[in-house]
């Protein structure tokens, strides 16, 4: 196949914006992210009021804050095509503008970090390096089936940089199914699987999934946006799970490394050259630094060994404990703060917080509702912690370290 000749489809859009629409208006105005995870998305969706019809009613508000984020995804600021989103009445209106733009060689696309440490970064990734790499692992996938067409099950987004090359363009490389949503999570969760499906999730999905319950034959996983434990892969595995694919890679450079075991190390991918803190894009020759600690066996395996800035991942998204903990340092009563990732098998998967107070006029009980209402109002669900430890000092050890805290 000639990678930069393969198009997205109206359907593959549809899917494209509807994430997009979802993640925009849940900020805008999170009441309505379950009805909106319910609409018949379709190019005949209206954008505004329409009386006879459901559709998103937008407000001018919303309008701007979408065509923004839409122009930045598709970058339609290169076709000069940005600003006739804004007459757009449907979706279809909508999708019909982006093929145009595509059509005049706009065909890169902008994927977002999540902003945990500031302002989002929009990362541009070519349509031709896109496509490579979605080929590359679909090759993958495909070489621990016996058929050419598996059936997806989509348990991750489509409009963040993992789901977009995993449960869109992988499945699209081939013509596949695609299940997306509560139904694939429902499927999953009972399996009521068929062999050669390919579920693709995130961390925190495949712990929910984590249910004792054995997996037909002939199921595979995959799993990125951050670390998993060896041990729920394990127990996933025991439950019959066929195998898992373990991506590593960033919203600034997709893909980095592929294994299919715990146990192993990382294989670079083909794309890739490793320079003692950096990768260079082999068709680019572009340099990307790593925002990681790598363990290199040789020039080609590698284990990571966390994150240099303190950013884990919660849910899928990741997340500054620096910027956290400095966001929560701001608060009058608040003296200090530590934020850690819960321990996987006894706490959960969220964020636990210690909190030295400045004050003790307020109870324990005060200073935690305090602290989980400003959580409410000024944070994303990833960055909320879910636990607060009070305490006189930061805890640490023996040596005057920082060490982690149980929760009681």
């Amino acid at each position: 196949m000639d990678s930069p000749s393969f198009e997205l489809t109206n359907r593959d859009l549809i899917e494209l914006l509807a994430a997009l629409i979802q993640a925009e208006l849940s900020h805008l105005r999170p009441e309505t992210s379950p009805i909106l995870a319910d609409l018949d998305w379709s190019m005949l969706t209206p954008l505004g009021q329409h009386a006879s019809s459901p559709g998103l009613a937008l407000d001018s508000i919303e309008r701007f804050a979408l065509c923004s984020r839409i122009a930045d995804f598709f970058q339609l600021q290169s076709s000069g095509l940005e600003d006739r989103l804004l007459t757009g009445k449907t979706l279809g209106d909508w999708v019909t503008l982006i093929l145009a733009s595509r059509a005049q060689g706009s065909r890169s696309l902008g994927f977002s970090t999540s902003g945990s440490t500031g302002q989002p970064k929009l990362c541009i990734h070519t349509w031709p390096s896109l496509v490579d790499e979605a080929l590359f692992l679909r090759t993958q996938l495909t070489s621990r089936l016996e058929t050419e067409s598996p059936r997806f099950l989509a348990l991750a987004p489509c409009h963040h940089i993992y789901g977009f090359l995993l449960t869109l363009l992988v499945p699209a490389l081939g013509s596949s199914q695609v299940i997306r949503g509560h139904r694939a999570y429902s499927l999953a969760r009972s399996r009521q699987l068929q062999a050669g499906d390919i579920l693709l999730g995130h961390p925190l999905i495949w712990n929910h999934l984590n249910n004792g319950t054995s997996f037909p034959d002939g199921v595979i996983g995959v799993t990125s946006t951050g670390p998993c434990d060896p041990a729920l892969i394990q127990a996933l595995l025991s439950q019959g799970l066929g195998c898992m694919f373990e991506i590593y890679g960033a919203t600034e450079t997709a893909g980095i490394g592929l294994r299919t075991h715990p146990a192993q190390p990382y294989q670079l991918m083909p794309r890739w050259q490793a320079g003692e803190d950096s990768l260079t894009d082999q068709n680019t020759q572009q340099v990307y630094p790593l925002m990681d600690t790598l363990d290199w066996l040789d020039s080609k395996h590698f284990h990571p060994q966390g994150r240099k800035d303190r950013v884990v991942q919660v849910g899928g998204v990741n997340v500054s404990l620096s910027h956290l903990e400095a966001q929560l340092e701001r608060l009058d009563w608040v003296d200090r703060a530590r934020v850690r990732k819960m321990q996987p098998q006894q706490e959960g998967e969220r964020l636990k917080a210690f909190i030295v107070p400045k004050t003790s006029d307020l109870s324990v009980e005060q200073m935690r509702q305090q602290l989980t209402d400003w959580c409410e109002r000024n944070l994303t669900a990833p960055q909320r912690p879910k636990h607060f430890t009070f305490g006189s000092a930061l805890p640490v050890n023996a040596m005057g370290k920082a060490q982690d805290w149980p929760i009681r």
